[in-house]
């Protein structure tokens, strides 16, 4: 049961990660692109053709987007976009036989690292919510790119640092391996 309730609420978790940093233009798409780039070469190392493979097509897909997304963004993901590409990373991240073989800590530690991003934004919005008594559900402007746009920085280049900040972490996911 553990197990299944675990399961349930990483793919949950990631899936609405993706949602919720689709804030601004590039971000999510660039976001996952790394994410696929690190999990692709981790596939590759491992010898699992099959999850390269899906690893490279969504990349592949994401960044055809990506190139209509950045700012001035000309199509956005919305919800549907966001919710399928963080869906499809965080079962990916279940559903590879890479982790199966690796030591313990790795299994858990790689997809944390690899995930970095996502994670951080949704727990950050998530304790700020919580702790000024509003829903978290509920949209608002408290996200780590709108803090960071708030302190001075354009928005072109918060997303050029947190993509950075992505791809830090899941660089150091692979070397969890």
């Amino acid at each position: 049961w553990a197990n299944l309730i675990l399961t349930f609420l990483w793919i949950a978790g990631i899936t609405n990660a993706f949602n919720l940093i689709d804030n601004m233009d590039g971000l999510c798409a660039g976001v996952a692109v790394i994410i696929c780039g690190s999990r692709f070469v981790l596939a590759l190392q491992n010898r699992d053709e099959g999850g390269a493979l899906l690893l490279a097509v969504l990349a592949g897909s994401v960044l055809g987007f990506l190139i209509f997304n950045y700012k001035p963004a000309k199509i956005f993901m919305g919800d549907c976009g966001s919710m399928f590409v963080g869906f499809s990373l965080g079962s990916l991240a279940i559903a590879s036989p890479v982790p199966n073989t690796r030591v313990f800590v790795s299994t858990l530690f790689y997809p944390g690292l690899a995930l970095l991003y996502p994670i951080f934004d949704t727990l950050l919005v998530s304790v700020l919510r919580r702790s000024a008594g509003r829903p978290i559900s509920v949209g608002g402007r408290d996200h780590s790119s709108h803090r960071l746009v708030s302190l001075g920085l354009t928005e072109q280049k918060v997303v050029w640092l947190l993509w950075l900040f992505a791809a830090i972490g899941a660089a150091a996911g692979l070397l969890t391996y």
